[in-house]
């Protein structure tokens, strides 16, 4: 059983952990709200502090629910959303994004959207800054290209963005890079090689603690319960001011979602990857446990035309517009 949270005094700092969980829902691939069903019980047993989901469609004819709306519901979940792109759903179009989750309120969230100079379908990083009892921690989910000379562009501006925002604790980059390992992307996201005259300084975990373990969380057949072959889900850790190195912090990595249910069903095509990490820090007065379901989700800046914003504030009615609030002040959007 993974602990999520284990605070102990150490003069007038807390340490203790915190659970990240990443997981690609798959959109709305039948049979969705089984899935869906099934990936809810997975983590209300795995009970992670954050969880940063992908293809999450938002809006559209053809979309019965949210994914990322009923997962928070069931979990009693703080939530942040953000349209990335309009993709292909049946004979109409879809609203594909990004969402983040926490036991703990979101009090802030920016995104940016990601390069794609290939015409691929709209990409982004959404970021949130999260209150938790041992302060606060930036965390970002984002979902990379398919196409390797896009994802590598992408994954720079990824890491520039990540950079570009101060951090006490270090920042905790999550998501489905659909890069392996090896793969261009990731060696200079983890500092292996430069790109641009910029090295990455992001760490992945599973090597330090799994060594010799290639952990796929995907198969090339791209079907559940196919043999896995690639890890395309990953948790990396970033630097902040805080003394303790990013290697230290690294406590436990697991696949989550990874058993079908009782009808042979898997929640989705990828696994989940789940990561503890130890974190030391003041607790912000307002940290404190629960959530409510906050929404975002504004619609994306560039390939996305207002015409987009417009379709999701029309056809999903559920979804609500926050701007980045200042740290410190709590998200007050509900859904309905």
């Amino acid at each position: 059983m993974t602990i999520t949270l284990a605070m102990a005094t150490r003069g007038d700092a807390k340490t203790g952990t915190l659970e990240f969980v990443t997981f690609n829902t798959w959109n709305v691939n039948e049979p969705f709200q089984s899935r869906i069903d099934h990936a809810i019980e997975g983590l209300r047993a795995e009970a992670p502090d954050v969880i940063a989901l992908q293809e999450i469609y938002l809006a559209g004819p053809g979309v019965p629910f949210r994914a990322d709306e009923r997962i928070a519901s069931a979990l009693h979940m703080d939530r942040v959303s953000h349209a990335a792109a309009e993709v292909p759903l049946g004979d109409g179009q879809a609203i594909e994004g990004l969402a983040l989750l926490s036991r703990h309120p979101i009090v802030s969230s920016t995104y940016e959207t990601l390069p794609t100079p290939n015409g691929g379908n709209g990409r982004i990083v959404l970021q949130g800054t999260i209150s938790t009892p041992l302060g606060l921690v930036d965390c970002y989910v984002t979902h990379l290209s398919t196409n390797a000379s896009e994802r590598d562009e992408q994954a720079q501006a990824l890491f520039a963005f990540v950079q570009s925002i101060p951090h006490i604790q270090p920042p905790v980059v999550l998501g489905d890079l659909n890069a392996v390992p090896t793969s261009l992307a990731l060696l200079f996201l983890t500092g292996t090689i430069p790109a641009g005259g910029v090295r990455g300084n992001l760490v992945d975990g599973w090597p330090l603690l799994h060594p010799g373990d290639p952990g796929p969380t995907f198969a090339t057949a791209n079907a559940p319960g196919q043999p896995l072959d690639r890890r395309f889900d990953y948790v990396l850790l970033g630097s902040g001011t805080a003394a303790q190195p990013a290697d230290g912090r690294w406590v436990e990595m697991h696949r989550v979602l990874d058993q079908p249910d009782g009808a042979g069903i898997f929640a989705s095509d990828h696994l989940g990857m789940s990561a503890t990490l130890r974190f030391e820090g003041e607790a912000p007065p307002s940290a404190k446990s629960g959530g409510g379901g906050c929404s975002v989700a504004e619609a994306p800046a560039d390939r996305a035309s207002t015409l987009l914003a417009l379709v999701v504030l029309l056809v999903a009615p559920g979804i609500r517009r926050r701007e980045r609030s200042a740290p410190g002040v709590p998200c007050t959007a509900r859904i309905a």
